[in-house]
């Protein structure tokens, strides 16, 4: 990973859940099984065979790849440092913050994505811009990492109590 600075650690990698493609999944089962239905119902079509079989199988093999790539292409990270988001197949797009200056974290989830337990994590900065990580499963494990996280970045730069014999 090449965007971490020297002694940072990942603590957890997560991408977007496939549940939110299943849309697409299904699509593809769908042109996979219209050959062997097609096998079943010998009927006079004036396509060839072939092109029957083919082109489905086709269409299917192009859905999950680009179901697959959408999936792969958006990668979120929470670092002993900071958190961020790593997107883009062509051009990346990296987003990230370190976390002192995370004012919020907010767990946003729709009443079927609390079913499937997915949702979206917005993490607000300082500056007021926003970190998303969209469609990820375990939303509220996350937010608790990241404010764990957080504690323990506070307890790094807090100076030591002073006790009565320093000030003297």
């Amino acid at each position: 990973m090449k965007f971490l600075i020297e002694g940072e650690n990942v603590i957890k990698k997560f991408s977007r859940s496939r549940i939110v493609y299943f849309k697409f999944y299904f699509l593809a089962a769908i042109m996979f099984l219209i050959p062997i239905i097609r096998s079943f119902f010998k009927t006079k079509i004036p396509f060839p065979d072939i092109y029957i079989i083919a082109i489905p199988l086709a269409i299917g093999f192009l859905l999950i790849l680009i179901t697959e790539i959408m999936v792969r292409t958006g990668s979120f990270y929470i670092t002993n440092y900071r958190v961020a988001s790593v997107r883009g197949f062509l051009r990346k797009t990296i987003d990230s913050c370190t976390y002192d200056k995370i004012v919020n974290v907010k767990v946003i989830q729709t009443f079927l994505q609390r079913i499937l337990n997915i949702g979206t994590i917005d993490i607000t900065t300082f500056q007021r811009t926003e970190i998303l990580f969209d469609s990820v499963g375990n939303p509220s494990k996350i937010e608790r990492l990241i404010y764990s996280q957080m504690e323990k970045q506070a307890e790094k730069k807090q100076p030591p109590a002073q006790t009565p014999s320093d000030k003297i």
